[in-house]
């Protein structure tokens, strides 16, 4: 089983590091290319978050809360 996680993620390695070989991935290109599609695929919709709180798989965390929340997270 552990031989054919390895073949697997060394397959799954030579594949997809040809695709990036020529560009260079660097935080200002990403910038660049940033655009509205990219910022909604960042956020979560009102639905997919109560789905997701519902099934236990999320949390909500009020805006006053998030200092205690990530102190927490810390210990």
């Amino acid at each position: 089983m552990a031989k054919k996680a390895v073949w697997i993620l060394l397959f799954v390695f030579l594949m997809t590091t040809p695709a990036y070989a020529g560009e260079s991935v660097t935080f200002e290109n990403y910038l660049q290319s940033f655009d509205y599609q990219e910022r909604r695929n960042m956020k979560i919709g009102i639905q997919e978050m109560l789905h997701l709180g519902l099934l236990g798989l999320a949390d909500y965390l009020r805006g006053d809360r998030a200092k205690d929340f990530i102190n927490d997270m810390k210990q």
